[in-house]
């Protein structure tokens, strides 16, 4: 099974409140579908993911999740920037 750590952007059209989300999920498509409709994300009208990348085990993916966790939203920014 593959694994992705992931950086979600979310938004409001006012753009006044932003955030970066970093997880990680064996299921990208679903896992969005998740923020949408519960916890923390939920109340933001618009998301999508800035960045992700596999991982080969659920423990490689925990760990880089908890190492993005750790960084500056401007270190964020620039693997987001670098990713696309």
């Amino acid at each position: 099974m593959v694994f992705f750590v992931y950086i979600l952007i979310c938004w409001n059209e006012d753009k006044q409140d932003s955030t970066l989300y970093t997880g990680f999920t064996n299921n990208l498509s679903r896992r969005l579908k998740e923020h949408k409709t519960q916890g923390y994300t939920k109340r933001f009208e618009n998301m999508e993911y800035g960045y992700f990348e596999k991982s080969m085990t659920r423990a490689q993916a925990r760990q880089r999740e908890i190492f993005i966790k750790q960084q500056s939203r401007a270190w964020k920014l620039d693997l987001i920037k670098k990713g696309r």
